[in-house]
């Protein structure tokens, strides 16, 4: 195996095991039963992360990737990748990684029924029977 595929194979479990990790740690326990998985799955479908992040991080393209440098730590050198088709983005300087919810939640010092609120809001989607958006 090349050296440029174990490398590609090791970033991209990093980047998997940064958004288990963050899932776990920043979801709150009782947030578990408050939005069905369904919502959740369909408002992050409807999220354009690379445009959520550009609001926040220039992003340059980096072929199917974008990069640009973490809101997260002081950087010169960009180490922030954002992948669009697996919805998720990573920093390799500080290892932060995680989905929009994640991203907004530590941008903007939400808490996660606050990002979930907000991103139903931006795409439109309305979350349960009783909490219309």
């Amino acid at each position: 195996m090349s050296r440029l595929r174990r490398c590609s194979l090791w970033l991209r479990a990093l980047a998997l095991l940064s958004l288990v990790r963050a899932r776990r740690a920043l979801t709150p326990p009782s947030a578990g039963g408050l939005y069905p998985p369904a919502d959740l799955t369909m408002i992050l479908s409807r999220v354009d992360l690379a445009a959520l992040i550009g609001r926040t991080v220039t992003l340059t393209r980096a072929g199917a990737n974008w990069k640009g440098l973490c809101p997260f730590h002081a950087e010169r050198t960009p180490s922030f990748m954002v992948n669009p088709e697996k919805r998720i983005f990573h920093c390799f300087g500080c290892g932060v990684g995680g989905d929009a919810f994640t991203f907004l939640m530590r941008a903007k010092a939400l808490t996660f029924s606050d990002a979930v609120r907000a991103l139903a809001q931006e795409t439109s989607t309305l979350l349960g029977s009783s909490d219309a958006v």
